[in-house]
């Protein structure tokens, strides 16, 4: 390793140990609307209820209860439910005992084949990829 890269890697240790740790729990960013949330498999005694709450602005919560269909794991597209969620917000998203924070980029937009995109049944054509937030393992 040169001594520019390994100065690069001191330095980017630095920073991030000096951030508070709220800072380093919104990493995450879903750059298009509405997100699509990844269910782990879920185990017989943990909570269905996908929450979630807006941690910056107005107490925004939203509670889901995840059916049984998705109890082994799989999608949720919020978009499918009507489930609008705000540019520029700052979000936690919590499944049994996982935790997920993430923000809303500021120019997210949601580019629904349907004009009136907030109604349930409406799906976003923006790639999954900018959309996709997955929860860490418990």
């Amino acid at each position: 390793m040169t001594s520019n890269a390994l100065s690069a890697v001191v330095l980017g240790a630095a920073l991030a140990a000096s951030c508070p740790a709220s800072a380093r729990a919104l990493e995450l960013t879903v750059y298009a609307l509405p997100p699509v949330f990844e269910i782990p498999k879920l185990r017989a005694g943990d909570s269905r209820t996908l929450v979630i709450e807006r941690t910056n602005g107005a107490g925004e919560r939203i509670a889901i209860d995840i059916d049984e269909s998705l109890a082994n794991g799989g999608f949720y597209d919020l978009g499918r439910q009507g489930v609008q969620l705000k540019s520029g917000a700052h979000y936690a998203a919590t499944l049994a005992s996982r935790k997920l924070n993430f923000r809303v980029d500021g120019k997210a937009t949601s580019k629904s084949s349907d004009k009136a995109s907030n109604k349930p049944g409406s799906a976003s054509k923006a790639p999954i990829v900018s959309r996709l937030r997955r929860f860490p393992p418990a």
